[in-house]
């Protein structure tokens, strides 16, 4: 099924990317057109007619993802409400991993979520300096 609210989607995400100053992904609107073919899940949170939260859920066999997350700056309490939308198709599903990334851990901590300490360092770049780092840290 398609998403109606694509572009007030679209926005609110916008408005978590500018949030945790993120550059803009550029796959989020194919991500939200084609959502239906790759089996992923809508997750919104709605006050009347207003969008005011949303994100995607999407799987990799027992792995729950959530990308795409969107919010509005003016209402509180949204984030709970996408999790606990993902938490009970998690279960439903019954998924045994979440990864929802790191940001808003205090919120996710509350609820039970661990951090994982995959002891990953990404080092990107185009200056001789930081090729040089990377190689010298990488080994």
């Amino acid at each position: 099924q398609r998403i109606s609210e694509l572009e007030p989607a679209l926005r609110l995400i916008g408005i978590v990317e500018k949030e945790h100053k993120s550059a803009p992904n550029p796959w989020t609107r194919n991500l939200l057109e084609n959502l239906p073919g790759i089996g992923g899940t809508f997750v919104k949170a709605s006050i009347a007619d207003r969008l005011v939260g949303c994100g995607v859920l999407c799987y990799d066999g027992e792995t729950q993802l959530a990308l795409a997350l969107g919010h509005a700056g003016d209402v509180p309490n949204v984030y709970f409400q996408l999790i606990y939308a993902g938490l009970q198709e998690a279960f439903e599903k019954h998924v045994c991993r979440l990864r929802w990334g790191s940001g808003a851990y205090a919120v996710k901590r509350r609820l039970g979520f661990e951090l994982e300490h995959n002891n990953y360092l990404v080092v990107h770049g185009s200056n001789r300096v930081y090729r040089g780092f990377a190689s010298l840290v990488k080994g």
